[in-house]
């Protein structure tokens, strides 16, 4: 894919430094080639309902608010058209598989490891998969 066919970047963040990396490379990328950025982070919800998962998405929202903004007000700064969303689900990868393919995305920006060592033990790692069955490039930043 040459440089001027990104049009469009999605980033996923998940307040690790390694997706904070991503999202600084992104950020860079979109800058160089006149890309919009969409910076992007999932509520995972557990597969099982201890308090139920309005819960977890009303005491974690603010963790992910607070990430995709520091994301989003670097890139704001830096002249990158930029916008941020906050998913939720059971499955981080299919979460942002499917948002990067309904978005058109070019391509789509992840962290090495994240903070999500329990769906890294039940389905392996979110880059990896993310890697695997993506339908864009995917670029992985360490």
């Amino acid at each position: 894919m040459k440089s001027n066919q990104i049009k469009k970047i999605v980033v996923a963040t998940d307040g690790s430094k390694n997706s904070f990396r991503a999202g600084k490379l992104a950020i860079k990328i979109a800058k160089e080639t006149g890309s919009q950025l969409i910076v992007v982070s999932v509520i995972a919800d557990p597969p099982y309902m201890i308090a139920g998962p309005r819960y977890f998405s009303t005491a974690r929202r603010k963790w992910h608010k607070k990430w995709t903004d520091q994301t989003l007000n670097l890139a704001r700064s830096r002249g990158v058209k930029a916008s941020a969303q906050i998913l939720q689900s059971t499955s981080v990868v299919k979460s942002l598989l499917d948002f990067a393919s309904s978005n058109n995305a070019d391509l789509l920006v992840v962290g090495t490891r994240g903070l999500g060592a329990f769906e890294r033990m039940t389905i392996g790692s979110v880059s990896s998969a993310v890697v695997n069955h993506a339908t864009c490039s995917v670029l992985v930043v360490r």
